[in-house]
């Protein structure tokens, strides 16, 4: 589930480094956790150059279903909480 969210902060901030500093963690962190994600999808979802990162096409197909699986998984977890 953390590909996926961090997935998303990737894509919201075009950037490894701001979506690693929005969520307090190492940018390799990140950078992994999206080639993680990549590869079990089998899909490239970032287009990387030195100056940016974008979404490919299938990554913007992508964003909107990783967003929601999200919200569904935050809905199901507090559903639980007492």
């Amino acid at each position: 589930m953390h590909q996926l969210l961090y997935f998303v902060h990737v894509a919201g901030s075009a950037s490894f480094a701001a979506a690693a500093r929005e969520l307090e963690v190492d940018p390799s962190t990140v950078r992994l956790a999206v080639n993680e994600l990549e590869q079990l999808v089998g899909l490239q979802l970032f287009d990387r150059s030195p100056q940016r990162i974008a979404l490919t096409p299938p990554g913007r197909l992508m964003l909107p279903l990783a967003q929601r699986i999200l919200y569904l998984a935050g809905v199901i977890g507090t559903a639980g909480a007492p």
